[in-house]
């Protein structure tokens, strides 16, 4: 089947929309290919996995590749939530064990198990006996996007049921949200989620950045200048959200162009500005303060900027295909003494305002 092209161009400036190439997190991916390949082995992880990072970096655009490189590995069974599909512990038991999920399953898959339970039965079982009973049919994922607006009761519950089941059945918990979801969690009543791994995600360097426009553009046959590359790079200040609505707006000034004309230029950047920043101030509109919380100003400099995510970075590291380097890097970092506090570091290690910081996102 012939792949399905967009008339708007290939750049996907959304709410988690995949880009069409995912520039510059090629450490996370690795770190969970080796989480995903330990689980379809029956090998549950060590901890949870908590993704964590402010608005406009990507973090739901790499929770739907991990979707997607999940759900092409027929022996795992993949599972994406919000908190509001899951308020309650019944809802969130309603959610992983629903009548679709019993009508998919095999004769043998779905008897001779300790729990049977279904919607409509009566009170929902603990959280531990709902994630066991999913997990024994095959090797469980369970992602909670937006995690900092998680029911404290459900989240509570949760982390407690994750680290009992890891104990004897292949699971995987990942949590993101912003970066006051480690603050969240930590006034939840379990403690030991402060030994979850986690993965603080932040800006792309001008490297990514570049390629996050150029490597598109190539690909549908269109040209790119140095100067105007340089000029999208420079104004986007690294945050893949930006990139994509760059991507967009110069997109759609050439999309009634052929032959060799079709090239962004200075020029097409400058026509398509009025666009670009149309959509940004709409972007800022329902939150006013987001713009400083992630350290953008709707037009200027940043105030102070946030360094490039290259925590993960190890040189030499080809990218996902790099075998086992996503476990290297989870025990190079367990391994690595904690940062100063500072007003622009949180307690992930990554760049971005602290909770004291009166721009700091919920």
């Amino acid at each position: 089947m012939a792949e399905k092209r967009s008339v708007r161009g290939p750049f996907r400036p959304g709410a988690g929309s995949p880009p069409p190439y995912l520039a510059g997190r090629e450490d996370e991916q690795a770190l969970f290919l080796d989480l995903l390949t330990d689980l379809g082995n029956g090998i549950p992880p060590p901890a949870d996995v908590v993704l964590h990072g402010p608005r406009g970096n990507g973090k739901t655009s790499l929770l739907a590749w991990l979707e997607e490189e999940a759900a092409s590995r027929s022996r795992l069974d993949v599972v994406l939530l919000a908190p509001s599909q899951c308020r309650t512990e019944e809802a969130l038991a309603g959610r992983l064990l629903s009548a679709s999920w019993w009508k998919r399953l095999s004769p043998a898959e779905s008897s001779g198990k300790d729990l049977t339970w279904r919607p409509g039965d009566g009170p929902a079982p603990a959280a531990d006996e709902v994630l066991t009973a999913r997990a024994s049919r095959r090797p469980l994922l369970l992602v909670l996007d937006e995690a900092h607006t998680l029911a404290s009761a459900v989240g509570d519950s949760l982390l407690n049921a994750s680290q009992m089941v890891r104990r004897r059945q292949p699971f995987l918990l990942v949590l993101a949200g912003t970066p006051g979801l480690r603050r969240h969690l930590g006034r939840m009543g379990a403690s030991f989620w402060s030994r979850s791994q986690a993965v603080p995600i932040g800006r792309l360097d001008s490297d990514d950045s570049a390629a996050a426009i150029e490597r598109p553009l190539q690909e549908e046959g269109v040209g790119l200048d140095r100067e105007a590359r340089d000029r999208i790079v420079g104004e986007s200040h690294g945050y893949p959200y930006f990139l994509q609505l760059w991507g967009q707006v110069v997109w759609q000034r050439l999309r009634n162009v052929v032959g060799p004309a079709r090239r962004v230029t200075r020029a097409v950047v400058d026509a398509a500005r009025p666009d670009f920043d149309s959509q940004k101030d709409f972007y800022f509109q329902d939150a006013p303060s987001s713009s400083e919380s992630i350290g953008f100003r709707r037009r200027g400099p940043l105030r102070r900027p946030f360094a490039p995510n290259r925590s993960w970075t190890t040189r030499g590291c080809s990218g996902p295909s790099t075998a086992g380097s996503g476990r290297r890097l989870l025990e190079e970092r367990s391994s690595r003494p904690s940062r100063p506090s500072s007003p622009w570091v949180t307690s992930g290690g990554h760049e971005g305002p602290s909770a004291g910081n009166p721009g700091s996102p919920a």
